[in-house]
């Protein structure tokens, strides 16, 4: 499972090195109504077909949820080994997302996200990591940060 996917290039990634029966890509786009950061309306379509051009040789691999992640969360089923959270970095977004999707990580999994310097992003992390004592091995790997647990 990705959130926020932009123009593909980080499921490319990571499709190109991992063998993944189902990619799950979760992202808004052109949903989104107002300027989020640098991405105005056009260039959220355009990142859109971007992804989808970029991605085409793993078409059957991937299904595209285009929703904002709390709705999305309702239409995903099962277990997955990565999930990498790139959406919203505001703080409430971050903290919201590592809940409500830390429930379908695999007994083996790594559970990740972008942009750990961003106050938004570290903070819901510290906070994530202090609510449980579920998830005791993780990294940073500026700008990722990584929550994982192997056997």
């Amino acid at each position: 499972i990705e959130i926020g996917c932009a123009a593909g290039k980080n499921a490319l990634d990571v499709l190109k090195n991992l063998n993944g029966a189902e990619y799950v890509m979760i992202d808004p786009y052109e949903k989104i109504l107002v300027d989020y950061d640098d991405y105005d309306h056009e260039r959220l379509i355009l990142m859109r077909k971007q992804a989808k051009e970029r991605l085409a040789r793993y078409s059957n691999n991937i299904k595209g949820i285009y929703d904002f992640s709390d709705y999305a969360a309702d239409k995903i089923i099962g277990k997955y080994d990565f999930i990498y959270i790139d959406g919203n970095h505001n703080y409430e977004y971050v903290l919201s997302d590592m809940n409500n999707y830390c429930k379908f990580l695999s007994d083996n999994f790594v559970f990740g996200g972008h942009d750990i310097d961003q106050p938004g992003v570290s903070r819901a992390f510290v906070e994530f990591l202090a609510s449980t004592d579920q998830y005791k091995t993780y990294d940073i790997k500026d700008p990722d940060w990584l929550i994982y647990k192997e056997q």
